[in-house]
């Protein structure tokens, strides 16, 4: 863990040194399939600097969200002249999952008129899981809740293309492993661990600010 804050702010570091360059932003949205998690949409924003055309270095944040809600139908019921669906929740999970990473993105140039760049990124940082489960069956009286909190390390590493839709814009298209398996302590000389890893498809939107 600590190894891990320490090249973070190392990569950042440099980043910030880099003051000078242009700013990079971008903003994604795709499907997360973690391996222990339920898929489910992931958003992405990057920030920081480009040393060049091909060459950014970025601080990076991703949000996956998921609920999924166990109902049960009780029929149609009326009130006040109107026909009602009636249900009754009898579940709630509720997961997310935010790394906060830095990373270094490199294009590879096809040539000079080519609107279409690949490129590679990798990245390190910290990470942060929570899983929450309520169990409403028995009449909603008395809800089991549950709930559960990792941190860790995360590396993420991949690729894509980004395709220029203007001098300064550019849309993304990308899938990246992130890397997020957690353990954590438990009384009695026990651990747990939590594997948040998966893979990310997403597409963006790219802009090269002054």
């Amino acid at each position: 863990m600590k190894r891990s804050l320490l090249l973070t702010v190392i990569l950042l570091a440099a980043a910030l040194s880099t003051a000078h360059a242009s700013k990079n932003m971008t903003f994604k949205v795709g499907l997360y399939a973690p391996a222990e998690l339920k898929a489910g949409v992931i958003w992405g924003l990057e920030y920081g600097y480009a040393i060049d055309e091909n060459v950014s270095l970025l601080f990076g944040g991703d949000l996956y969200w998921k609920t999924i809600e166990d109902k049960e139908d009780l029929g149609d019921t009326e009130s006040v002249g109107v026909n009602l669906e009636t249900g009754r929740y009898l579940s709630k999970w509720k997961g997310f999952h935010m790394p906060l990473t830095a990373k270094i993105r490199m294009a590879i140039p096809l040539d000079n008129y080519s609107s279409l760049k690949p490129f590679v990124t990798a990245g390190l940082g910290i990470g942060y899981t929570h899983i929450s489960f309520t169990d409403l069956a028995n009449d909603g009286t008395d809800p089991q809740e549950d709930s559960l909190t990792y941190t860790g390390f995360v590396w993420q590493a991949g690729g894509g293309i980004l395709y220029r839709i203007g001098s300064r814009s550019s849309l993304i298209g990308e899938m990246i492993y992130n890397g997020a398996k957690f353990e954590k302590d438990e009384e009695g000389g026990y651990y747990t661990t939590l594997n948040s890893s998966g893979l990310m498809f997403r597409v963006g939107f790219n802009i090269l600010m002054f």
